[in-house]
């Protein structure tokens, strides 16, 4: 990747026409080099836009330029998800089930409970979000990086059996299978 070129680019973000902002995110994609701490950061910014498109090529720019594990984008994605637009919190959510690796964790206390993986938490903390596509990402990436003997995560789903989103529930039901 060439990055002056894409820092040239990367000037365009902030345009405000959203598919100038798409094109240079698509076009960033292609450009940048593998991860790139600059990049990360701003592409992550534009899962701010409120344009569906350019978040969502925001979240594809993302995963292809970035290695899972990336300790930066997960810290980066991690802020998004105290913003209080609902659809950074969905966004990074789906990000961040893409680039975090499954909890490998052995050590389990009495009461079934993993170690304190970070991210894990979060997200079940965020299965109580009071948007429901945000609770939706939370219990779809609870799937991928959660321990399957980690009590919590069943106990979240069952939290969400009752939930006033159909989607929500069904997706509650299959992962509690997984969890119990």
């Amino acid at each position: 990747g060439d990055e002056q070129v894409v820092a040239a680019l990367a000037d365009s973000l902030t345009d405000e026409n959203s598919d100038v902002r798409r094109a240079v995110v698509d076009s960033i994609k292609a450009l940048s080099a593998p991860n790139s701490a600059s990049t990360i950061k701003k592409i992550t910014l534009q899962l701010l836009s409120g344009e569906w498109y350019v978040r969502e090529a925001a979240q594809d720019t993302l995963i292809a330029v970035t290695k899972k594990g990336n300790t930066l984008a997960l810290a980066c994605l991690q802020e998004l998800l105290t913003r209080t637009e609902w659809y950074a919190r969905e966004a990074a959510t789906v990000c961040i089930r893409l680039l975090s690796h499954a909890c490998k964790c052995q050590i389990l206390d009495e009461l079934g409970v993993t170690c304190q993986c970070q991210i894990v938490e979060v997200m079940i903390d965020l299965t109580q979000d009071p948007y429901w596509k945000v609770r939706l990402a939370c219990l779809n990436t609870l799937q991928f990086v959660a321990n399957r003997r980690d009590k919590r995560v069943a106990l979240a789903c069952r939290l969400r059996l009752k939930d006033g989103d159909f989607n929500v529930r069904t997706t509650a039901e299959t992962v509690l299978r997984l969890f119990e």
